[in-house]
């Protein structure tokens, strides 16, 4: 049986009506948030007010931000759909909205205790878990996408004529920093000067975010010289 309760209707009518109200409502979030300003950094270098976060050039994520700490109604995309949603502060549970073709399921997320739960305090399913965890798991990328870090990449200065390929492991930091650079593969070394050099030039990226925290990642990523 289900851990889920969903809220009995008496007709169709009224199923249609609540889809309609859900409709209103998200509409009125997305002309919201067409009116606001993205990715504001106060003069003490915090985030405030609400943020976009990208991956693979689609909106992955809006949160609104507070002095650095995520606030109020996290919203989560896929395919630029709204599917999910984290509504609360930042230091207490959270309730959790998954938005599906008939139903929407909602629990709590509790922080501290890394637990996920349905509406009524049970523990959800691994499978759910997971789910959900791979929702509001947003990872750091570029910033502007795959498409600008090609055209970094292609119009760096000074390549050399060398041929190879280099990995690179780096910790992208709270403020979107590279750091930590190590070369992890090359099949050609002298290519890891440069390739190093190139990576630790580049402009901020997105930082990694779980659940509306900022948080440090390790990333891989590889250069191809040819």
């Amino acid at each position: 049986m289900s851990v889920f309760r969903r809220t009995d209707v008496s007709s169709n009518l009224n199923r249609r009506m609540n889809r309609f109200t859900l409709m209103i409502f998200l509409s009125s979030i997305i002309n919201l948030v067409q009116g606001q300003s993205f990715n504001q950094i106060d003069n003490n270098g915090k985030r405030q007010g609400l943020w976009k976060f990208y991956e693979r050039d689609s909106i992955r994520m809006i949160c609104p931000f507070k002095n650095d700490l995520s606030t109020g109604t996290i919203q989560y995309f896929e395919h630029d759909k709204l599917v999910f949603e984290l509504e609360g502060e930042f230091k207490e549970k959270r309730q959790w909205r998954l938005f599906g073709l008939s139903d929407t399921l909602v629990g709590y997320y509790y922080r501290d205790k890394g637990e996920i739960t349905d509406s009524l305090g049970a523990v959800v399913s691994e499978t759910l878990h997971d789910k959900l965890v791979g929702i509001f798991e947003v990872y750091p990328s570029f910033t502007g996408g795959n498409k600008a870090l090609i055209e970094y990449i292609r119009g760096y200065p000074n390549k050399p004529k060398e041929h190879g390929k280099v990995k690179i492991q780096f910790t992208v930091g709270k403020k979107g920093e590279i750091k930590d650079a190590v070369i992890k593969e090359s099949s050609n070394k002298k290519l890891n000067e440069f390739a190093l050099k190139m990576l630790t030039d580049m402009p901020a990226w997105q930082p990694g975010c779980d659940a509306g925290k900022i948080i440090e990642v390790s990333m891989l990523l590889p250069f191809n010289f040819e």
